[in-house]
């Protein structure tokens, strides 16, 4: 009985190995079929994600136009009223010029090394503005050091730049604090009388702006809230020197005499 019991046993082992490696075996062909399988669905996958990233991209610049075409309306006709301005300025110089598309703002801004912020996102935004996307929020809040908006970071907070901007008028150094410079635009004793008429925000006033400043700078992450700190008009200005021989050339009496005398006038040729 002893060989029959050792026989058993070994039968068993030997058993218990093949199905061992039947099922390592088996593993194996389950995980190449399953990387096959995973490799084949990425490349199905892949131009789905590319075409979302795309969308994303698109519905981020809709919703980004949308706001600009509700929000800048009014800084869009200043800057147009700007523009006229600086064309008769223009005129006046006898030079030439004229108003036509500039490159997007968008493109624009960061190009000339614009900084922007972008505000963190908070789970009751989508009700505030519609869309989960974060980078429809961003903006740009200056220059530094030569453009620098009434906003944190420049400040340390809103309440902060609301009392800059009394300083700026009122403190010493002020506009309405400078009692020679209206002493010389005005006759007689006109400036020291305008100087005492000009009305002065009160304390109430103030706290009341600080607070509602602060409140929309926490609320949204952002001031302003719902348009950007900085926005350019897609116009501009080209402004250059007359060729007065192409106009002798092609027409009759084609410039100004402003323009005709402006090297003289300004450069002394």
């Amino acid at each position: 009985m002893s060989w029959q019991l050792a026989f058993a046993v070994l039968v068993g082992m030997l058993t218990g190995v093949i199905v061992a490696l039947l099922i390592a075996r088996r593993m194996q062909r389950e995980a190449s079929a399953r990387d096959q399988g995973e490799r084949a669905l990425q490349a199905v996958v892949e131009p789905l994600r590319s075409a979302l990233q795309r969308t994303e991209k698109q519905v981020e610049s809709l919703e980004r136009d949308r706001r600009d075409a509700f929000t800048t309306m009014r800084t869009q006709i200043e800057a147009e009223l700007l523009l006229q301005n600086l064309i008769l300025m223009l005129q006046a110089m006898g030079l030439g010029g004229w108003i036509h598309a500039s490159i997007a703002p968008t493109m624009l801004l960061p190009a000339l090394g614009f900084q922007y912020v972008t505000p963190r996102y908070r789970l009751l935004d989508f009700m505030r503005w519609g869309t989960v996307l974060t980078q429809v929020r961003t903006q740009p809040i200056g220059l530094p050091p030569h453009i620098q908006c009434m906003c944190p970071p420049f400040y340390p907070s809103m309440a902060d730049a609301v009392q800059a901007v009394i300083d700026a008028k009122y403190k010493s150094g002020g506009t309405y604090a400078d009692d020679a410079y209206f002493r010389r635009i005005f006759k007689g004793d006109r400036g020291e009388t305008y100087l005492k008429q000009v009305p002065h925000y009160s304390d109430d006033v103030i706290a009341c702006t600080k607070d509602i400043c602060t409140y929309i700078y926490e609320r949204h992450g952002r001031f302003p809230a719902h348009c950007d700190a900085i926005y350019a008009p897609g116009v501009w200005l080209q402004a250059h020197h007359l060729d007065l021989n192409y106009y002798d050339t092609l027409f009759n009496s084609g410039y100004t005499e402003t323009q005709q005398q402006h090297q003289q006038h300004w450069h002394g040729q």
